[in-house]
């Protein structure tokens, strides 16, 4: 048996690296924070307020192999005596924050004492990534293969991003190197011009749900139902409430437990779900060919924002990895579409029902055809002089959306706008950008086919939650 005993920011990644079947580690902590993401991922954990004689003989026994690597020292020193006066022959493994501390661990029998600089923990973090996400490629490459015969039906989140299409493709091209076929399904439409372009340019097939017959034929159909980019069913996807997916894929977290019966990986350290699916490419051998390397770098650069926002060292390595693979004239291509005269029309809009407050600027522009233009022209008015965070509010269909962006290094929006917005409908993002969808029955009015009193209604509302929600006293009037 492996017991840990704390667990700290580096014992966090050693016990997910160890080579051991996760049935044989326990892992005890006082800090719930570090277990919860053990516990979803099947270890056995157990929560205590403090450390005693009672907890320690309990749960270990001469024989097994215990790990003390909590980030505090002295309290891993005061952890290895009482170890070692109820169980005098347990071999302990520790982790030395300090020379100090390292030298007082050398001078009790059967203790190993690691320092672990930023650089070590940094090569140990990627060595143990990588082995992780082997035994994560080999899982999910089992499950797979149980679908042999059917057709895997991989679901985008509504109105797919690049991000979005490009991590499906992706998954579908490991579907096809195990020789299962697979169809990519997304609802609503694809209208920002960038997508577009990069679906027509690199020929992407994609099925599109446009009523609940469609949905129903094909889930009839899938021997697996994936989930890309989207964690949750019904929320900003086509897929009812009540299914349970066979696989989750997601980078974005979420305050929801992620149900999926066979496997699921959200890595909400990453700053595209693209660097995911290609590290599982890269373990399961699959040839990454220009057009899949043109889609996934696209997508690694528009979520990160040319990699300025957002960005880990795994996702750089990705980006190096797929470089040399990746069509530039295409890329320059998808980067660089005619914007449509309709965006025109909403930024132009935006701007002119501008609100700024402390550099806060709030926008509503009613009803919009593309969805797609709020986040355009949001980014738009981040270019406005001493604006630091954008809300633009819109409406489509029965929803309202709210995109967001920011470039306060200071303030997490997706974190401040999921505070501000929760209660309402779902809400977050990244640090720098953000987005909000609320349905429209939300909005208490009498007379609903008056669009122009909803359209003010929305705006009202958004605007005091908006502002309120950023700390912005909206008391007064501004000119």
């Amino acid at each position: 048996m492996y017991v840990v005993l704390s667990c700290g920011r580096f014992g966090y990644e050693f016990v997910r690296g160890l080579d051991v079947d996760i049935k044989d580690i326990l892992i005890i902590d006082e800090t719930a924070d570090n277990l919860s993401g053990l516990e979803k991922e099947g270890f056995r954990v157990l929560p205590i307020k403090t450390f005693s004689s009672d907890i320690i003989n309990s749960h270990v026994k001469t024989g097994d192999q215990v790990f003390i690597l909590g980030d505090d020292g002295r309290k891993n020193l005061e952890l290895i005596k009482m170890t070692r006066e109820l169980i005098p022959d347990v071999t302990i493994i520790v982790n030395a924050t300090n020379k100090e501390c390292e030298d007082k661990m050398n001078l009790i029998k059967g203790v190993v004492p690691i320092r672990i600089s930023d650089s070590v923990r940094n090569a140990l973090k990627i060595a143990l990534e990588a082995r992780i996400t082997e035994k994560k490629a080999t899982l999910l490459r089992k499950i797979l293969q149980k679908a042999k015969g059917g057709t895997v039906a991989i679901f985008t989140h509504n109105d797919p991003d690049p991000d979005s299409i490009a991590s499906a493709l992706a998954f579908q091209a490991i579907c096809e190197s195990e020789g299962i076929r697979s169809k990519i399904y997304y609802g609503g439409e694809i209208s920002h011009q960038e997508n577009k372009e990069l679906v027509r340019l690199l020929e992407i097939e994609l099925n599109h749900i446009k009523n609940e017959d469609e949905l129903s034929i094909a889930l009839q159909n899938a021997s697996k139902i994936v989930m890309i980019e989207t964690a949750l069913p019904s929320e900003n996807n086509v897929l009812p409430m009540d299914i349970v997916p066979n696989i989750v894929l997601d980078h974005h977290s979420t305050n929801m437990d992620v149900n999926a019966s066979d496997f699921a990986d959200i890595r909400s350290d990453l700053g595209a779900l693209s660097t995911a699916l290609t590290t599982y490419l890269q373990k399961l051998d699959v040839k990454v060919d220009s057009k899949l390397a043109t889609a996934l770098l696209y997508a690694l650069k528009v979520d990160t924002k040319s990699f300025t926002r957002n960005v880990s060292s795994t996702d750089l390595r990705i980006a190096a990895f797929l470089s040399p693979f990746a069509d530039e004239e295409l890329l320059k291509r998808i980067e660089s579409p005619p914007m449509s005269s309709y965006t025109m029309d909403v930024i132009g809009k935006a701007i002119v029902n501008r609100e700024i407050r402390d550099g806060v600027l709030f926008s509503s522009v009613g009803y919009v055809k593309e969805r797609d233009a709020l986040p355009q022209a949001a980014e738009f008015l981040l270019r406005e002089s001493g604006v630091r965070v954008v809300g633009l509010c819109g409406i489509r269909g029965f929803n309202i959306h709210i995109s967001a962006r920011s470039n306060d290094k200071s303030l997490h929006l997706g974190e401040a706008v999921k505070r501000a917005f929760s209660e309402y409908g779902s809400a977050g993002g990244h640090p720098t950008s953000a987005g909000v969808q609320i349905s429209l029955d939300r909005v208490k009015i009498k007379d609903k086919s008056d669009k122009e009193l909803i359209a003010n209604e929305v705006a009202n509302m958004c605007r005091k939650i908006f502002f309120t929600g950023l700390g912005i006293d909206i008391s007064t009037k501004t000119i």
